[in-house]
Parts: C-alpha cells; sequence; structure tokens
C-alpha cells in the first residue's frame, strides 16, 4: 500500500511482495537488491502508478528520486515532469539507468 504524507510518497509492502519481487529479478536475470543498500525492487504498477497520481507532478516540476533502482518509477516520473535528478549509490545500478530508461529529462547522481 501506498502512504502519503504531503507530497512525500512512500511504499510500504508486506513481505511476501518481496520474495515476489526476488524470484520475479531472479527470471528476468536482473540483479537481486543488495540488503547492505536495503535495495528492494518495486515492480506493482498500482504502487507506481498510486505513487505518480499522489505526487501530483506537473510539467514544470523538477524531481528528486533517491535510489531510482531498477527504473520502474523513474520510467514514470520523466513522462510527468521537466526534469528528474535520480541519485543512486549503487555505481553498477546508476551505469545501467540510461540504458533503462530513455529520456533526455533525466539527469543520474552518483559517487
Amino acid at each position: 500500500m501506498a502512504r502519503i504524507s504531503s507530497r512525500w510518497v512512500y511504499s510500504v509492502q508486506p513481505p511476501t511482495y518481496i520474495s515476489c519481487c526476488y524470484n520475479r529479478a531472479m527470471q528476468n536475470n536482473e540483479t537481486p537488491g543488495k540488503k547492505s543498500l536495503g535495495q528492494h525492487w518495486l515492480y506493482d504498477e498500482a504502487s507506481l502508478l498510486a505513487m505518480c497520481d499522489a505526487a501530483e507532478l506537473q510539467d514544470s516540476d523538477v524531481v528528486l528520486e533517491i535510489g531510482p533502482g531498477l527504473g520502474t518509477l523513474t520510467e514514470l516520473l520523466v513522462e510527468g515532469a521537466s526534469k528528474v535528478i535520480a541519485v543512486e549509490f549503487d555505481e553498477q545500478l546508476a551505469r545501467e539507468l540510461p540504458r533503462r530508461v530513455k529520456a533526455g529529462n533525466l539527469e543520474i547522481v552518483s559517487q
């Protein structure tokens, strides 16, 4: 379920959902999330759309996304905002993000 506080939106998923995401990542030959970085992949389209709807993005908005991971939310954010700044700590994911999300209004920041 998604919880909303002002314009900040975050998602809380039950443990069974997390194991489902792990299984899907393995089936798609994607790297499972690193526990040391607290990584969990979000695939649930209803949750992703609910977060974007709750953010009430406008064409003039600049979005700061912390931990874009595989880019599932990023793909939706770049469609609704003038610019998305994605900050990714994981160097491998930061290198892969431009391949996953092809958008001229995406800026990726990593170490």
